[in-house]
């Protein structure tokens, strides 16, 4: 941590100037974060469609549950995918 905030003290000439550049970093990430959960609310109400449209052509109480835990492996996949996105972004924020 000390010697990120030499490289950004050699970067910078002035506290005033780090400080700036951390609260735009900060920002930036935060409108990346946002960026990413409207698309995952839009992924989510896809998938919802997707599963009422499956739950439709269902015939009878066995076939609906069997359905619906097919489509299970797609959302565990698509959830780790947007924790690994989330992050991605918080570490591009913050380097250890």
């Amino acid at each position: 941590m000390v010697e990120n905030k030499s490289r950004l003290a050699a970067v910078f000439k002035r506290p005033f100037d780090v400080a700036v550049h951390r609260v735009h970093s900060s920002m930036d990430m935060v409108s990346d974060l946002i960026s990413l959960q409207i698309d995952a609310l839009s992924g989510h109400w896809m998938e919802t469609e997707e599963r009422i449209a499956v739950a439709r052509k269902a015939r009878n109480v066995f076939e609906l549950v069997s359905d619906q835990i097919d489509l299970l492996p797609e959302t565990q996949a698509r959830m780790r995918k947007l924790a690994q996105k989330r992050g991605a972004i918080i570490r591009r924020q913050n380097p250890v």
